[in-house]
């Protein structure tokens, strides 16, 4: 609270409406003697403590030791703004330094530094006294000083002839929120300008990747290709993609949902004879040996099984 009290006030007085404290809060209804309505009384101390159990439920550790000895919700809260509000002077004078230092680079965020500048605006416009309100031209000012030189040429047009009160350009009269606006979507475009500029394409507003499968697809084999090696021994690839399943960890031609990735042994897909847990298998293939022998072992045993005849095939690894 001690650098959000206005912020916390504005919350609270919608808080103390909307739990129908308000008069409590602020003094109103006075405390009923005892001795005059019993049950008003009572009543009176219950609504009260309620509504101090509302402020100790909406304040820090240390905000505690302000309220901790005061017994109504009226001398709470006045505690509080006794505390707060008489630095009054003090806060506008560190919110002025932090407008005039926050000087943003090409690098920041100008997205959060735009956000920065508006929220230290508003906490000096909802000072009280209209003296210390800082004006919507004025802060126009300080937040085209406050941008990088880059975008001087940008920011020019919207801040005004200070020579003609009446210049017919209509950027000129835009208000601050408008100018945040405008600055926030240029922004974006230019991030996005940047990235398609650098390659990567498909960024929305967020800046999130918006390419489908089939383009991760081919920037993964671009940037990590295929190797004899992973196609023959089947290796799972982390790098891989699955066209038929859009799933990584494989490719196309390893997928078990592919009509090509058929055993001849029992005739099911989704593996070959190697791998085949059947027992009255066809081909006893030696293991270690290469997938190109493999597959033309799959070549022979279909063959013959097409011509009718059962028998074993042994294929010599060797030239």
């Amino acid at each position: 609270m001690d650098d959000n009290w206005y912020d916390w006030k504005e919350w609270m007085n919608r808080v103390f409406t909307n739990c129908d404290i308000t008069s409590y809060v602020d003094g109103t209804i006075l405390q009923v003697a005892p001795e005059q309505d019993g049950i008003g009384a009572r009543n009176w101390v219950k609504n009260d403590s309620w509504a101090q159990q509302v402020i100790m439920d909406n304040v820090s550790t240390t905000q505690m030791n302000h309220i901790r000895s005061k017994r109504t919700v009226h001398a709470m809260y006045e505690g509080l703004a006794s505390t707060h509000e008489d630095m009054a002077f003090y806060t506008v004078n560190n919110i002025e330094n932090l407008l005039q230092t926050a000087k943003a680079t090409d690098s920041d965020d100008l997205l959060k530094h735009l956000d920065t500048l508006k929220g230290l605006c508003d906490c000096m416009n909802e000072f009280p006294n209209p003296n210390f309100h800082l004006p919507d031209v004025c802060f126009k000012t300080i937040i085209s000083n406050l941008l990088p030189r880059s975008w001087r040429s940008f920011v020019e047009p919207y801040m005004g002839n200070a020579k003609n009160v009446n210049d017919p350009d209509p950027k000129c009269r835009i208000q601050s929120n408008t100018f945040i606006g405008i600055l926030r979507e240029e922004y974006k475009i230019q991030k996005n300008n940047e990235k398609r500029e650098n390659g990567t394409n498909g960024f929305n507003s967020q800046g999130n990747n918006q390419t489908g499968g089939s383009q991760t697809n081919i920037a993964n084999t671009q940037t990590n290709p295929r190797t004899l090696g992973s196609r023959i021994s089947g290796q799972t690839n982390s790098c891989a993609w699955c066209d038929i399943c859009e799933m990584k960890g494989h490719w196309t031609s390893k997928c078990w949902k592919c009509q090509q990735n058929k055993c001849y042994n029992c005739g099911c897909e989704g593996h070959l004879v190697r791998d085949c847990k059947r027992k009255n298998r066809l081909l006893p293939i030696r293991q270690g040996k290469s997938e190109c022998l493999n597959n033309v072992a799959n070549f022979i045993v279909e063959a013959i099984s097409l011509c009718g005849h059962n028998m074993f095939v042994v294929v010599d690894p060797k030239p």
